[in-house]
């Protein structure tokens, strides 16, 4: 699973990076290819941070006339001469003169004139000097970044519009099998409804990838070819389900053989998904899947969609998974990383019944794959192990 894991790493982040300007509202969920700077400073002037009154700090013991009233996107900030005050509100300009706000609720006001009584008043109290929060041509977010819309937020705040960012990928998702019947048709003879299409497009979409091309193929050696050689073209990434493994009908592995397919590695000492396969072209990366719709789904979470960060533009695209306290002990034969579907809850984990990989119930149940590692045999309650949280919810 490591080699694995290193290997994608490798070719992914050797990959051809195409980038693009978008509108930053266009932008969310794309990575950074520069680093933007900011356009103004952040505030761009004096402004106040309360509602209150701008005063001279060396007349606050002294009766002083309201001469005039500052509120946010006022022309002018006015000028404050001696013995006045100005009536101001939170975002407004200090006025030229001023170097003080003192708050509403610590100013006595009779008719048009106030006196301060706070003592614990100080100069520049209440005051956001232009350039506090930014300043014009500073560094705001890293290359490599991910634009959330708190990011979004702050870009538009130091007047940043148009960002460059690196183009998501083309992906094309061929499913094969001579079994599968798309959900709301009658199934016939043998037939059982295609899972792994649907699961996955929703999972490309809960990632965020925007331009997805759909296969469906028969266990058939030219149809899996013909649909692999157009995939090769329209596509960035192809992933691919069924037919990786080694069973008469399984063609994958011998077509992608002919096409020229550069296999990166195929097998992993892991269960489920032990199939795994993944290759390139010179410009183009692929995985095929088991056929199994859990199994798939679970390499998706573990492996593709890791893929997938990395060829928007993400640097470190297998982080450490955080770890939980297992729940019930578990056995299992060393050799072999074992995922497990499970919930996680309050730093616990509970290993989920019906763990075999073409039973989605259970899968459909989790919010996460429990990694035990190949070494270990026995798993104690309590003890510590890695988990995987699988894709949030789409919204």
């Amino acid at each position: 699973m490591k080699e694995a894991r290193a290997i994608i790493k490798e070719q992914v982040s050797a990959g051809n990076f195409l980038q693009e300007d978008r509108r930053i509202l266009d932008a969310l969920g794309y990575y950074l290819a520069t680093a933007p700077l900011a356009t103004t400073d952040v505030p761009g002037f004096d402004q106040s941070a309360m509602d209150g009154y701008a005063i001279r700090m060396a007349e606050r013991g002294v009766a002083l006339k309201v001469t005039q009233e500052n509120y946010a996107g006022v022309l002018s900030p006015g000028e404050l001469s001696p013995g006045e005050a100005v009536r101001i509100f939170t975002g407004a300009p200090i006025p030229y003169g001023a170097d003080t706000v003192v708050v509403q609720e610590k100013v006595v006001r009779v008719e048009d004139y106030i006196r301060a009584e706070d003592p614990g008043l100080t100069r520049g109290r209440n005051i956001r000097v232009k350039g506090e929060s930014i300043k014009k041509g500073q560094l705001l977010l890293a290359k490599g970044t991910r634009l959330t819309a708190a990011k979004i937020g702050l870009l538009a705040s130091a007047g940043v519009d148009l960002v460059r960012v690196y183009k998501k990928p083309r992906v094309s998702l061929i499913v094969t099998g001579s079994e599968l019947q798309i959900p709301g048709r009658p199934l016939v003879g043998s037939q059982l409804y295609d899972a792994n299409s649907y699961q996955l497009m929703a999972a490309l979409k809960t990632d965020g990838v925007d331009f997805v091309f759909l296969k469906r193929v028969k266990d058939d050696r030219e149809a899996i070819l013909e649909a692999l050689k157009q995939a090769l073209i329209d596509a960035d990434l192809i992933i691919l389900t069924g037919g990786v493994s080694v069973g008469e009908y399984d063609y994958v592995v011998q077509v992608l053989e002919q096409l020229g397919v550069e296999r990166c590695f195929y097998k992993i000492c892991q269960k489920p998904g032990k199939p795994l396969l993944f290759g390139k072209t010179a410009s183009k990366f692929l995985f095929g899947l088991p056929g199994n719709p859990a199994a798939a789904f679970g390499c998706y979470q573990l492996y593709v969609r890791q893929a997938i960060r990395g060829l928007c533009g993400a640097s470190d695209i297998f982080e450490q998974p955080p770890l939980a306290h297992l729940q019930e002990a578990f056995e299992k034969p060393a050799g072999n990383t074992y995922f497990l579907k499970g919930y996680f809850n309050n730093d616990w984990v509970e290993i989920l019944k019906e763990q075999q990989s073409y039973k989605l119930s259970s899968l459909a149940r989790a919010n996460c794959l429990i990694e035990l590692p190949s070494e270990a045999s026995v798993i104690k309650k309590g003890e510590l192990v890695g988990i995987h949280f699988l894709s949030q919810e789409y919204v």
